[in-house]
């Protein structure tokens, strides 16, 4: 009898289920050493394999791939798994890239549901990301909040493609209608609604594997309107005729794969100087999210290494402005989202490269004034009195900021750009990104980790 075997027939006699489960993670190691292990077993291991990655790139200040190859290898030689059909997987994770996997879902009812997806190895490491994810299982509905910026439609986005499904996103504000939610006719005829759309997984007319219903700032909805919602969010735990919802039509429609993930600047019972459009919801709605209500930051890993890659001598200058602008409570007039970020990122690649980008139909270059780093700079400050203005330059040394750009404009481009892309990074700035990635991400991650 081989080991593989012997195992089976240990956890075929075992009565304690905890013992059964200890039996098919050795099982499991013993066929992906055979090479016959299902996509669902490689799977599970690359994704405890992608966080053994992600941890020992957090620590590091700048990333040895070798060195993060050998912890890996280490972590799977102490369990026993070989690396004879992980290796393209384990290297696509050293490169931070995405890797393919099928995904199963036990739902609380014993029902089983399988899809093929793409994981970010970086995303879902995240402590955030799993504690949603424990909630897609749980069919818990989700609500995130935090100040604009801070990525939360981004998140939802992140979540529906690491579980192959479909993002159906409501916009909220106050002429929202039971129409957008449930259909209704118009007058080019009837419009399904969106909630409908999502929890049939029906999505303009194509089936979806599921969706996600992302209600992008809830708390700027009627409160009229949002008892609409209740009905739906109180029905998601609920299977068969139970969970079925009306559409516009008087059609019941079975609830098919779904997450609700409800977002907004603040919580849904509390109103806020800072965002005057947001109505002071019903407790009954707040409750419909209960025990999944998270607070949402920016990750500044996520922006080292991927936003601002090449130009961390404006994501270092960036933060320095946000951290103020946020200690000053200031967020109410402007504030550095990602947005912001890529902004002035492509400012500077035009301005380096301006008499190539822009050319009339003789081939004669039609920029002659490149935009300039400071110039957008400049126009984010100008949506600040111009008091509070010069005092965030002062505090934030934008004057040492112009100081290193001009110092950056004598770097050259790579020879064969735009093949190869623009780096302005030394390794002191990668070494400073990182350290205070580090230190942000690790210090706001405690909230999940109560």
């Amino acid at each position: 009898m081989t080991k593989k075997e012997e195992l089976i027939e240990m956890r075929d006699n075992a009565s304690d289920q905890n013992v059964k489960a200890l039996f098919q993670e050795a099982i499991d190691r013993e066929e992906i050493k055979e090479g016959t292990a299902n996509q669902q077993v490689i799977a599970n291991t690359l994704t405890q394999i992608s966080k053994i990655i992600s941890n020992a790139q957090m620590s590091k200040s700048s990333v040895d791939d070798t060195a993060v190859e050998r912890i890996v290898k280490t972590e799977l030689a102490n369990a026993k798994i070989g690396l004879t059909n992980l290796d393209a997987s384990v290297t696509s994770l050293l490169q931070g890239q995405k890797i393919n996997a099928t995904i199963t879902i036990l739902g609380a009812s014993g029902t089983i549901t399988t899809f093929s997806t793409q994981i970010d190895p970086e995303f879902l490491s995240r402590p955030l990301t799993q504690l949603i994810l424990s909630d897609v299982v749980a069919k818990n509905n989700v609500y995130l909040y935090g100040g604009a910026g801070t990525g939360k439609t981004y998140t939802a986005g992140e979540i529906a493609g690491l579980l192959g499904w479909s993002l159906v996103e409501v916009n909220c504000n106050q002429f929202t209608s039971p129409l957008d939610l449930l259909g209704g006719q118009t007058i080019s005829g009837y419009q399904e609604g969106l909630v409908s759309q999502a929890w049939s997984n029906e999505v303009d007319g194509k089936m979806a594997s599921g969706c996600v219903l992302l209600l992008d700032e809830l708390p700027k909805i009627d409160p009229n309107t949002a008892g609409i919602l209740n009905s739906a969010l109180a029905k998601v735990k609920l299977e068969g005729d139970r969970a079925k919802i009306t559409n516009g039509r008087g059609q019941k429609l079975e609830k098919g794969n779904l997450i609700i993930i409800g977002t907004g600047n603040t919580k849904l019972n509390e109103t806020s100087e800072d965002y005057e459009a947001n109505f002071k919801q019903d407790l009954s709605l707040q409750d419909r999210f209960a025990g999944s209500t998270y607070e949402i930051f920016i990750y500044y890993k996520t922006e080292v290494e991927t936003t601002m890659k090449g130009f961390l001598f404006i994501w270092l200058y960036l933060t320095k402005l946000r951290e103020q602008i946020e200690a000053k409570r200031l967020q109410g007039r402007a504030f550095v989202s990602i947005r912001m970020m890529e902004s002035l990122r492509d400012t500077y690649k035009i301005y380096r490269t301006y008499d190539e980008v822009l050319k009339s139909a003789s081939g004669t270059p039609l920029i002659s004034q490149p935009k300039s780093l400071q110039q957008a700079c400049e126009s984010f400050f100008s949506l600040f009195p111009r008091n509070v203005a010069d005092e965030l330059k002062k505090i934030t040394d934008y004057d040492g900021f112009k100081t290193i750009i001009s110092a950056k404009n004598n770097d050259p481009l790579p020879t064969d750009y735009p093949s190869s892309p623009m780096n302005f990074d030394t390794p002191q700035e990668i070494a400073d990104a990182n350290a205070k990635a580090l230190a942000n991400d690790q210090t706001k991650s405690q909230i999940y980790n109560a």
